[in-house]
């Protein structure tokens, strides 16, 4: 048990990191949801059309991940050639300083300052896969499964406090001077305290590739390396298929809940809270199951053809019920698809490369988080439940795509 106790204490520090970056990405979506379309305490007038709404709140979920296309490339090489802890430290300041800007924004109704934060948390938000790497440089092959199921736990649980505290500290019933700015500034300050606790406690492995070099067009030469390897480019394409299909569901479902079934911020971030507890319970699940024989590529294009039918059932169906259902038992099959994907992905690169090819992870998500927000720009020429059909579609793919690379 202590032994336990003292390997956790190690990598606890860059768990809290990913928290914190999770904890952002939860708070963010449905709150930002809320703002854009409220005309008296948002950025927009009341006279603004809703494709004027829509288009900046698509705005808005786009800049995240152009910015963490190039932030966790660049930062995840970076904390290879000078260390997890510099960069780790400087990423988790970042964000504070993003979440201030948004904070800022939001409380002077800058709508420039509220996406430059925007834009510089998904350029910072590149700790999560630098804190991956580094609980990966901690672990022997012993303790690796165990980590990796602990950094599905932190962002179950990120996903989970974020858009529940968000909703608690935007509530202005519960107490008067809650509004859209409050869970801004609580995330500042998280982000400062992970920042001061990574400072303080914090002791990675050391610098393991000096002569690394860095360049701002990294994540194109990312890209390129994981064409080059044929591994780590079907794994790609894989994941950009299920990452795609995931952010135009997760995307298009805020936006319905929120002009047809008029949500507020509270509302929408009860949905996405229960969608967090939905993946803790399903990775409790997989924990069971990682003691049996099933093969873990089988436990992955299980769940990714089962999450593939949840978004396309969800296409069709308006009722609020079965639409918090089918949102919950999609993110409990998460688990089985992202996570072991995850680990799959690890295990393609060595351990000297595991900031490269967690780069290259982080990367591939935000490309497809990239072209989901730009495809939302076809809901009003098609409607929500197109867009919501076609990200389904992505992910049957995706878990077909998977199955073909397994039969390689």
């Amino acid at each position: 048990m202590t032994s336990r106790l003292t390997k956790f204490l190690l990598i606890a520090p860059a768990l809290l990191a990913i928290i914190v970056d999770y904890f952002g990405w939860g708070l963010v979506y449905p709150l930002a949801t809320a703002i854009f379309d409220d005309p008296v305490n948002g950025f927009l007038s009341a006279a603004a059309t809703q494709a004027t709404r829509d288009f900046y709140l698509s705005l808005s979920f786009l800049l995240y991940p152009l910015c963490l296309l190039f932030g966790s490339s660049t930062l995840g090489d970076l904390s290879d050639i000078y260390g997890r802890k510099k960069i780790l430290l400087l990423s988790t300041l970042g964000i504070c300083v993003s979440f201030i800007c948004m904070g800022l924004g939001v409380l002077v109704k800058s709508l420039g300052l509220f996406l430059f934060g925007r834009a510089f948390s998904g350029f910072m938000a590149g700790c999560a896969p630098i804190a991956q790497a580094s609980v990966v440089d901690l672990s022997s092959p012993e303790d690796k499964p165990f980590n990796l199921a602990l950094l599905s736990l932190t962002f179950a649980i990120g996903l989970i406090l974020g858009p529940l505290v968000g909703s608690i500290l935007s509530d202005s019933h519960l107490i008067s001077w809650f509004g859209y700015t409050t869970p801004l500034f609580f995330s500042a300050a998280l982000a400062l305290a992970a920042a001061l606790w990574i400072q303080a406690k914090f002791s990675p492995q050391p610098r393991l590739n000096p002569v690394k070099t860095f360049s701002l067009t990294r994540p194109f030469i990312l890209f390129k390396e994981a064409v080059q390897s044929l591994e780590l480019r079907h794994l790609a394409f894989v994941l950009f298929l299920f990452q795609f299909g995931v952010s135009l569901y997760i995307q298009s479902m805020l936006i319905f809940l929120n002009t047809h079934l008029h949500y507020t911020s509270v509302g929408l971030a009860l949905f996405w809270t229960i969608m967090g507890l939905g993946f803790v319970l399903g990775l409790m699940l997989l924990k069971a199951l990682m003691r049996t024989s099933i093969r873990i590529s089988q436990m992955i294009f299980i769940a990714l053809s089962l999450q593939a039918l949840v978004v396309i059932l969800s296409s069709f169906i308006a009722q609020e019920s079965t639409l918090w259902t089918l949102g919950f038992f999609f993110s409990f099959l998460n688990p089985f698809s992202y996570a072991l994907l995850m680990a799959v992905f690890s295990d393609s690169a060595p351990q000297e490369s595991q900031g490269w090819v967690m780069g290259i992870w982080s990367a591939v998500i935000a490309l497809a988080f990239i072209v989901g927000g730009l495809a939302n720009n076809l809901v009003p020429l098609f409607g929500l439940d197109p867009v919501i059909f076609l990200g389904g579609v992505a992910i049957f793919l995706a878990a077909f795509t998977f199955r073909r690379y397994v039969k390689r």
